[in-house]
């Protein structure tokens, strides 16, 4: 890893071009190798809300950061609005990645007694709820108002809350830690209590008390505040007139109509038991086999021949060259679906970037990859003269 200078407290509520001023950045910051900082801080503030989900989890680790965030949502951390973050930039596979530390106010002491604050709503940090009145994180806001991050906030919670953060994990946990640190901390006379050890003694207690009772405020929010469970599954590229893009995987040299399925959201997708239709009048066309399961910002890629003998990820359904339809549903709920026009010989249509609702032709297709947009190559070029000098004319 590198450590970008000066990237503590990146995420602030005043706005993340105060970096600039932190890094007394002189000329142009490009020139000394801070382009990847300033392209990230650009990305935060200014990435169109339709672009960001995907723009972000193409260089940040969405899913860790969230982890993370989760931990901070149960323990009242309020730290965490305006500093207490480190962000990394890993040059090995340019992505950025939190490093989070100080955790002194965990458990949200209240500062004026032997209690600890449990009433927290799920969404602190956001401009819904800002920290001491004031302070919200750009970067968190921006990440929970894309529902698939908010759902995967919300299953960390609902997970963590019945393991790690259960009653029967950490009341045991506490009252170990207590035990093992009770000869030293009776003894220190700047605990929190000062010379009073009531404060101290009492703390087992308090925490049992605000790990049940910070569940129940959690949980009492969150059928509001999280969304509906669903898989964030779209239609993201499909090939009706396929000449030479994709050969069947049975061996017959032909090359046959296909679409692809992308996983937009942060949690594997196990497609067992979906339909597949090419006829949104007919929603059950075909129904997906067990044990086909795509990761992560991942793709399936399902032939659309008619013949759906040679294998799982072949339908018996059919991409007419001349303009049709293909869904994906749940039963007879419709989880996505795309209706096409005419198609161009070997040229695909699909979404811009993935998962987004902006469909345009890709001459170069990519069944089970990334959509992506290639700039023309120039070849074959010649110049006279071949050696000119500053006074000649050049044809190129």
């Amino acid at each position: 890893f590198q450590a970008e200078d000066g990237i503590r407290d990146l995420v602030r509520s005043r706005g993340l071009g105060d970096v600039y001023k932190r890094q007394r950045l002189h000329g142009d910051p490009r020139r000394r190798g801070r382009h990847h900082l300033i392209d990230w801080i650009e990305l935060i503030n200014n990435a169109p809300d339709e672009t960001f989900a995907y723009e972000i989890q193409r260089v940040f680790d969405v899913a860790g950061y969230l982890d993370y965030h989760a931990i901070i949502a149960l323990t009242s951390n309020l730290d965490f609005s305006s500093h207490n973050q480190y962000l990394f930039h890993d040059l090995t596979t340019d992505r950025w990645e939190l490093i989070p530390y100080d955790f002194d106010n965990a458990f949200g002491p209240s500062g004026s007694a032997a209690q600890f604050a449990h009433d927290w709503p799920i969404d602190m940090g956001t401009p819904a709820y800002p920290v001491w009145g004031w302070v919200t994180n750009t970067l968190l806001t921006r990440v929970l108002d894309v529902l698939q991050y908010r759902a995967y906030y919300c299953h960390r919670l609902a997970d963590f809350m019945d393991t790690i953060f259960s009653d029967d994990e950490l009341h045991v946990l506490i009252d170990a830690t207590h035990a093992s640190i009770r000869a030293d901390g009776l003894r220190d006379w700047h605990k929190y209590g000062w010379e009073s050890p009531d404060a101290f003694l009492a703390a087992p207690g308090d925490l049992k008390a605000y790990v049940t009772e910070r569940k129940q405020v959690l949980g009492s929010q969150m059928l509001a505040y999280c969304p509906a469970d669903r898989p964030y599954l779209t239609i993201n590229e499909i090939m009706a007139d396929n000449r030479a893009t994709l050969e069947g995987s049975d061996g017959s040299g032909e090359f046959r109509a296909w679409f692809e399925i992308y996983n937009a959201g942060l949690e594997p997708i196990d497609l067992s038991g979906l339909a597949l239709t090419d006829d949104l009048t007919d929603p059950v066309r075909f129904l997906i086999e067990d044990g086909i399961v795509i990761p992560s910002g991942g793709f399936a890629t399902f032939s659309a021949d008619g013949d759906p003998d040679p294998g799982p990820l072949h339908t018996n359904l059919w991409l007419d060259v001349g303009g049709g339809q293909i869904g994906i549903l749940s039963g007879a709920r419709q989880i996505d679906a795309h209706t096409y026009g005419p198609q161009a010989a070997g040229v695909s249509e699909g979404r811009y970037p993935d998962g987004v609702d902006n469909w345009i032709s890709f001459d170069a297709p990519s069944p089970g990859e990334s959509n992506l947009l290639f700039p023309p190559v120039v070849s074959g070029t010649a110049h006279s003269p071949a050696l000119p000098s500053s006074a000649h004319a050049v044809i190129v």
